[in-house]
C-alpha cells in the first residue's frame, strides 16, 4: 500500500528529493553516501564520511521532505541502500512484526511484509535494523520463545526464509543483525524478569539459505549447569574485517547468586571460517560488576536475594543494577592500535584493546541506571560521541585516553537513541521528542528541533530507541511510530 504525503512534505520532496528510486530498490549508490547496516560500518562508527551537503551552518535550515508512518514504533536505525530506506517495526497489533522499504527520495511505500508471530518478547515484535546480504533484506524478529530470522526479497519484499535462533523458555531478540563474508550474525538473550533460567548468545547463519553455520552461548554448558545465567546480547557486534574477530557486549546475571566473567563483559569472537575456534568465544573484558549489597563490589551478586533473579527490583539491603552493556561497540584505532569503546549502562563508556581485551580507560558519562545508558556512541576524528544519563549529557571522549573534550546537555535523561556524526555536526534525538545537533568540535547545541510539529503527534520516546541514518544528503529519523526525512530548506 503506498502512502500519501503531507501537503507540505509533498512540496519540500518536491523541491529537494534526489532522484527516485526503481521499485527494486537496487539504484546505483549515492556520491553522498548510503547506510547500508546499524552502524553504517561493520565498525559501528555510526559516520557518514560522504555527506557534504550538510553542515554546521546550515543544520538548522533542515525540513522535513518526507514523512512516512509506521503502525507501530521503530526501535532501531533505518538502513539506505539502493535508493530504499528499509525499516523494521511493529505492525498494526502488538503481536504483528513488520518490514517495509520505502523510496529514499520521495517516502513512497515500495513493500511492506507483515506477519503475526504470536507472542513478542521484552521490546515488541521488531526491535532490530535489518541487515543487507546481496537481494536479502534479513531482520531479527522477538518472538517470545522463538526468536528468528526473516529473510524478505529486496525487490519485492516476498518471503525467502526464515530461521528460529533460540527455544528457551522466555528468550527473545533484540540485537540488530549484521551481514559478513557471507553469513549473518545476530544475538539474543534469555528474559531475566521471567523466572526461568536462561542465558544468551549469538547464532551465525549463512545469509543465502539461512541454515545455521553455528550457535554459541556466553556462557558455557558447565557453568550453565553450575548455576551461572544471564550474558544475554542485546546489541550489534562491530567487526573487524582485517582479522575477521567480531565484538559484542553482553548483559547482567540472572543469579543473583553468581555472575560469570562473560556477564556485564565485552567478548571477542571468531569468525574466521577455517579457525579451530570459528564461532566460539576466544576472550572477553569484564566491565562493571552489578551493585550487590553495601560494601560489595563482586561475588556473590547479592546474598539477600533469593534463587530467582528479578530485575529492576529493590529490598534494604539489595539492587538489582542490571548492568548490561546494551549499546553497540565501536571499533577504531589509535595510533595504529585496534580499540573497542562501548558504554554499560553503569554509566561508563569503556575503551578495552582489541587484540588483549584489556582495559585501557573508563570514563563516567552518567549515573548507572537501569533505563539508561544503552545509546550506541558514534567515533570519529578520534573522539567517541556518547549519549548518557542519567543528568543526560553528551559526552565527547578521546579515543587515546579517555579524558572528555566537551560535554553537552541532553533533555529527558533517559538515554536509548543512538548517536550518529557527519561533516562537523553531531546528530542524535532525546526522549522528550527534539532533535539535537551539536558541533562536531566543541559541543555547542546548533539544533534543538520538537519534532512533534513535524509529525502532528507526539514523538516523546522515553526508553525507545529510534536512530538516525544519514546518506543521500538527508536525515532519515526514526521517532516513536515516523520515519522523518529531513533535508536543507
Amino acid at each position: 500500500m503506498r502512502r500519501a504525503l503531507p501537503a507540505l512534505a509533498a512540496a519540500a520532496a518536491l523541491l529537494a528529493a534526489p532522484a527516485a528510486a526503481s521499485a527494486a530498490c537496487d539504484a546505483p549508490a549515492s556520491p553522498a553516501g548510503e547506510w547500508p547496516s546499524y552502524g553504517r560500518d561493520l565498525a559501528n562508527s555510526r559516520v557518514q564520511p560522504d555527506e557534504h551537503a550538510i553542515g554546521k551552518d546550515n543544520a538548522a535550515s533542515l525540513r522535513p521532505a518526507f514523512v512516512y508512518r509506521t503502525p507501530g514504533p521503530i526501535n532501531a536505525t533505518p538502513v539506505v541502500d539502493g535508493g530504499c530506506v528499509f525499516v523494521a517495526s511493529q505492525g498494526a497489533g502488538a503481536q504483528e512484526a513488520r518490514v517495509a522499504a520505502i523510496d529514499a527520495g520521495t517516502g513512497q511505500e515500495v513493500w511492506a511484509w507483515q506477519s503475526t508471530i504470536g507472542t513478542p518478547s521484552f521490546g515488541g515484535p521488531a526491535v532490530s535494523t535489518p541487515a543487507l546480504s546481496g537481494n536479502l533484506v534479513i531482520t531479527p524478529i522477538n518472538k517470545n520463545a522463538a526468536p528468528f530470522l526473516v529473510a524478505n526479497d529486496r525487490s519485492t519484499g516476498a518471503e525467502v526464509w526464515r530461521r528460529k535462533l533460540d527455544d528457551q523458555a522466555n528468550s527473545g531478540v533484540n540485537a540488530s543483525a549484521v551481514a559478513y563474508d557471507g553469513m549473518v550474525v545476530a544475538g539474543f538473550f534469555g528474559n531475566a524478569d521471567a523466572g526461568s533460567h536462561e542465558r544468551g548468545g549469538f547464532v551465525i547463519v549463512d545469509a543465502a539459505t539461512g541454515q545455521i553455520v553455528k550457535k554459541t552461548y556466553a556462557i558455557p554448558d558447565a557453568d550453565f549447569a553450575a548455576g551461572y545465567e544471564g550474558a544475554g546480547i542485546w546489541s550489534t557486534p562491530a567487526i573487524d574485517t582485517s582479522t575477521g574477530y567480531a565484538y559484542a557486549g553482553t548483559s547482567n546475571p540472572h543469579n543473583p547468586h553468581r555472575e560469570h566473567a562473560r556477564s556485564n563483559a565485552l567478548i571477542k569472537i571468531d569468525l574466521n571460517r577455517g579457525s579451530p575456534t570459528f564461532g566460539e568465544i576466544v576472550a572477553s573484558y569484564k566491565g562493571v560488576g552489578d551493585t550487590v549489597v553495601p560494601g560489595a563490589s563482586q561475588q556473590p551478586v547479592c546474598e539477600t536475594k533469593p534463587d530467582v533473579y528479578y530485575a529492576y527490583s529493590f529490598s534494604a539491603t539489595c539492587l538489582a543494577a542490571d548492568l548490561d552493556f546494551g549499546s553497540s561497540p565501536n571499533l577504531f584505532a589509535v595510533d595504529g592500535q585496534k580499540r573497542i569503546g562501548d558504554l554499560q549502562k553503569s554509566g561508563v563508556y569503556h575503551v578495552v584493546d582489541a587484540g588483549t581485551m584489556a582495559g585501557v580507560s573508563r570514563t563516567p558519562v552518567g549515573a548507572a541506571c537501569f533505563a539508561c545508558n544503552a545509546a550506541s556512541a558514534a567515533f570519529a576524528s578520534g573522539h567517541a560521541y556518547v549519549a548518557g544519563g542519567p543528568p543526560g549529557e553528551l559526552v565527547a571522549i578521546d579515543g587515546a585516553n579517555g579524558v572528555p573534550a566537551w560535554a553537552a546537555p541532553i533533555a529527558g535523561g533517559f538515554t536509548y537513541n543512538p548517536v550518529s556524526v557527519a561533516n562537523g555536526v553531531v546528530w542524535t534525538q532525546d526522549s522528550q521528542g527534539f532533535l539535537d545537533a551539536y558541533d562536531q568540535r566543541t559541543g555547542a547545541v546548533l539544533v534543538k528541533r520538537n519534532m512533534q510539529g513535524d509529525t502532528g503527534a507526539s514523538v516523546r520516546q522515553t526508553t525507545t530507541s529510534g536512530g538516525i541514518a544519514i546518506a543521500r544528503n538527508t536525515l532519515y529519523t526514526a521517532a516513536a511510530s515516523y520515519l522523518i526525512a529531513y533535508r536543507p530548506a
